[in-house]
C-alpha cells in the first residue's frame, strides 16, 4: 500500500470560508484525497510565491513547528466561482507553505481540488 499523501491533522477539522459564510470538512476531504488514486489526482507545482498570495487570508499560527518531513507534503487548493469570480483558497497545508516560503523554497506542489469531491463538505457557516 502507498504511503499517504498528506498526513492527518485534527479529526474534525475544518477550513472556515467566512466571506463566504461556509465552512469545509477538512478531515474528510484529506481522507478522500488519500483514498484516491494517484493518477486522478490533479496534483501540480506552483511557485510558493503564488501560493502564498492565495493564502493571504488564511490565518495560521506563526509558531507552529512543521516537521521536514511533512513540509514536502503537498497543499490542498480549492477553487470556486463566488460572487461571479474565481477564487482559490489553500484548505490545508497552510503552515507547510509558510516554512517553505520562509526557507526560500521556490516551488510547492498542490493539489487542486475538483468540485465534485468538496460538493457535498461545504455547509453553511
Amino acid at each position: 500500500m502507498d504511503k499517504q499523501l498528506i498526513s492527518y491533522g485534527a479529526s474534525d477539522e475544518i477550513f472556515v470560508m467566512g466571506d463566504l459564510g461556509v465552512e469545509i470538512d477538512v478531515a474528510t476531504l484529506l481522507s478522500r484525497v488519500n483514498a484516491a488514486p494517484r493518477e486522478e489526482l490533479d496534483v501540480r507545482e506552483s511557485s510558493t510565491a503564488e501560493l502564498m498570495d492565495i493564502a493571504r487570508r488564511n490565518g495560521f499560527n506563526p509558531s507552529l513547528v512543521v516537521s521536514s518531513e511533512r513540509m514536502e507534503e503537498p497543499i490542498l487548493v480549492v477553487t470556486l466561482t463566488a460572487h461571479g469570480q474565481r477564487q482559490s483558497w489553500v484548505v490545508d497545508g497552510t503552515h507547510r507553505l509558510h516554512a517553505r516560503h520562509r526557507l526560500g523554497k521556490p516551488t510547492t506542489r498542490f493539489v487542486a481540488i475538483k468540485a465534485s469531491m468538496i460538493r457535498d463538505l461545504v455547509r453553511p457557516r
